[in-house]
């Protein structure tokens, strides 16, 4: 077999090392986050747009929590725009002259994961979180006509007593 430990150390090594080019002067996560809010100018015309989006695809998602067969197509609807976020990222970074004044899309996808597909995995969690609580449900009512099913049964069963 590999050495399956010589090569995680070498991914967390080439994570680490990811994670410093991106916060160089950076101290600290908190710094990170705020460096990061100043430098986005979010008064531009797509990014407010794509805020709205988010919030009403948030407010879809809880209006229609109750039905089943809507939030299913929503998830993998989300799901195939987080797993095309890397090739739109790519035609972004080409064509960011067109709709934005800064060039915010990077070779490694941070922008676009902080402001598209990071937003979209908490919506995928609370669809997730949704369909396991209805499923919850739905084994307790399936369980309580099960034992009401066999109450009755026993009690039609029972010999009659003169």
């Amino acid at each position: 077999m590999e050495d399956w430990g010589g090569v995680l150390d070498g991914f967390v090594d080439q994570i680490k090392k990811t994670v410093k080019e991106h916060n160089k002067g950076a101290t600290s996560v908190k710094q990170s986050f705020q460096a990061f809010l100043h430098a986005v100018d979010w008064t531009e015309p797509w990014l407010m747009a794509l805020m709205c989006g988010h919030v009403f695809l948030f407010v879809f998602i809880i209006a229609t929590r109750n039905h089943s067969n809507c939030q299913t197509f929503l998830f993998f609807l989300l799901l195939s725009l987080i797993y095309l976020s890397e090739p739109l990222n790519s035609f972004l970074s080409t064509h960011w002259q067109y709709f934005s004044s800064q060039a915010y899309f990077d070779r490694n996808g941070l922008f676009i994961s902080a402001v598209f597909s990071g937003p979209l995995i908490i919506q995928l969690f609370i669809i997730l979180v949704n369909s396991l609580i209805l499923m919850t449900c739905l084994m307790v009512k399936v369980k309580r006509a099960q034992i009401r099913s066999k109450a009755k049964e026993s009690k039609s069963s029972e010999p009659k007593s003169n």
